[in-house]
């Protein structure tokens, strides 16, 4: 989904108007969890967003979270989220000259009533490229064991954006709403059914999937691209976002 960042209104009848907030303003994807308190034997611990502390968007390309162990001064485990580009694409500027909107937040998303942290791009030009990708790659500090997270806003529309998403091997198969295909690889991403089903990026929940990684990683890299071919008639553009992380690590 796209949305019109130099007016938050609607930029076509099925857009409407996002709240946003600063990237360092609001937890990331909060939700409510009880978190075990940090054991004097190390024991492992789940987080969640709702653990998430310092969020810092340092620039458009760059973002980083902490994640505490448990109340008072606790181990952490910090993640940091780098974008880069191939030639084709770029982080988004909205076309007609908007604000920069990659890495902030938007709340709320995917009818989740939680925040999602946005991932905005757009082609270099109206010509299409499908194979001009954003990729957009976590990375902890300690390793994290059973990460989960929905990515939102799948979705596409006629003459300028098809969203198509795979991701770093090691995941379970995805749980797609209904309208989503794809098994998250490069070879059959998550995308759409077809190029025209539009999904309201706050409320609407038919472009969710939910992503697990059950082992231990320390890293993962979100690949994301337009699949629309021929000329994109309208600014070409696209957001999705990801929220309601999840994960366990071992603190010391």
């Amino acid at each position: 989904m796209k949305y019109d960042i130099a007016n938050l209104t609607d930029a076509r009848p099925t857009r409407r108007s996002v709240t946003r907030a600063a990237a360092w303003s609001v937890p990331v994807i909060a939700t409510a969890t009880t978190v075990p308190a940090f054991a004097a034997s190390c024991a492992p611990v789940t987080v969640t967003a709702a653990n998430a502390t310092a969020p810092n968007r340092s620039s458009a390309v760059d973002y980083s979270v902490t994640f505490n162990a448990g109340t008072g001064a606790q181990p952490t485990n910090v993640m940091t989220v780098k974008a880069t580009y191939d030639t084709g694409m770029v982080v988004r500027n909205d076309a007609n000259g908007g604000t920069n909107d990659n890495f902030t937040i938007q709340n709320p998303v995917g009818g989740l009533n939680t925040y999602g942290l946005v991932m905005a791009q757009r082609l270099s030009s109206r010509a299409s490229n499908t194979g001009a990708f954003g990729h957009y790659t976590f990375t902890f500090t300690k390793p994290v064991t059973g990460l989960t997270f929905t990515l939102t806003d799948i979705d596409s529309t006629t003459g300028d954006f098809w969203d198509s998403v795979w991701l770093t091997p090691g995941f379970s198969k995805p749980t797609l709403s209904a309208g989503l295909t794809g098994a998250g690889t490069s070879a059959d991403p998550i995308r759409q059914s077809n190029g025209n089903t539009a999904v309201d990026n706050a409320s609407g929940a038919n472009g969710n999937a939910t992503i697990t990684y059950p082992g231990t990683i320390s890293s993962f890299t979100i690949n994301y691209s337009n699949r629309q071919t021929g000329t994109i008639s309208a600014d070409p553009d696209q957001v999705v976002t990801i929220a309601n992380f999840s994960f366990g690590f071992q603190p010391c």
